[in-house]
């Protein structure tokens, strides 16, 4: 595929990128469950975070 890989290319080598066997891609991968309803159960929650602006003269002002 062109790309640098820690390790065998799974495309070049015409295996699947969820399991590793040969002979099918992801999409058709026996392992694809289809209990979950909602499509992100087996997915993590995302990070959420704060970011706080201040200026200099502000940070001059109350210090």
């Amino acid at each position: 595929c062109g790309r640098r890989h820690p390790g065998e290319c799974r495309r070049a080598a015409g295996t699947c990128f969820k399991c590793g066997q040969a002979g099918h891609l992801q999409t058709d991968c026996k392992k694809n469950t289809t209990s979950s309803t909602s499509g992100q159960a087996d997915k993590k929650p995302g990070a959420s975070g704060r970011v706080f602006a201040i200026t200099e003269d502000h940070a001059t002002k109350t210090s």
